[in-house]
This record gives C-alpha cells, structure tokens and sequence, in this order.
C-alpha cells in the first residue's frame, strides 16, 4: 500500500470559542481535507493521512505534531493539533 500524508495549517484544531478570521488559505485547506476523504473512499489500496498543524506553530512545534501523527492519526486517519499557549505548563522553572 502506498501511504501519503497530507499536511495542512490552521484550518480544523479550534478550541470552543475560539474565533479565527476566515482568509483564502483556510478555504483551499478545507477542500484538500474534503478531497482527501473523497480519494480515500475511492482508492481503498491508497492509505491516505490528514494532519492540520497549529497556525503560528515554530518549526520545533511542527515537528513534534508531525511525529505524534505517525504515531497515530486517529481511527479516521485524520488529526488535528493545536497550541494553547495561554495554558502551558512551565517546565524547569527555578523556584
């Protein structure tokens, strides 16, 4: 099986109430995610993964979401991430 992983940012990961501008970017990225479910249903043989990275994510934060995704991306092969930097715990912090 040949497997394909589809990366996209800053479309579906939200928290309840959390508010994003709507821009062209999201728009195009929410049809790849609509195109992806539409090949996987017609190509069985086609193992195909969806990943939405956090918007504004540092290329370190890419990388650990990219690494929890081939892990595991879930039972539809899609998952999404996203940064809550309001309430990030602090590691390593002298006291």
């Amino acid at each position: 099986k040949t497997q394909i992983l589809v990366t996209t940012q800053g479309v579906m990961a939200r928290q309840i109430g959390q508010e994003m501008a709507a821009n062209w970017t999201g728009l195009a990225a929410s049809t790849v995610w609509a195109l992806c479910r539409t090949v996987r249903l017609e190509s069985p043989r086609l193992m195909l993964y969806c990943v939405d990275l956090p918007a504004g994510a540092s290329a370190h934060e890419i990388t650990e979401c990219l690494k929890g995704a081939q892990l595991s991306a879930g039972p539809r092969d899609e998952i999404a991430f996203f940064i809550d930097r309001r309430n990030r715990l602090e590691h390593n912090k002298p006291t």
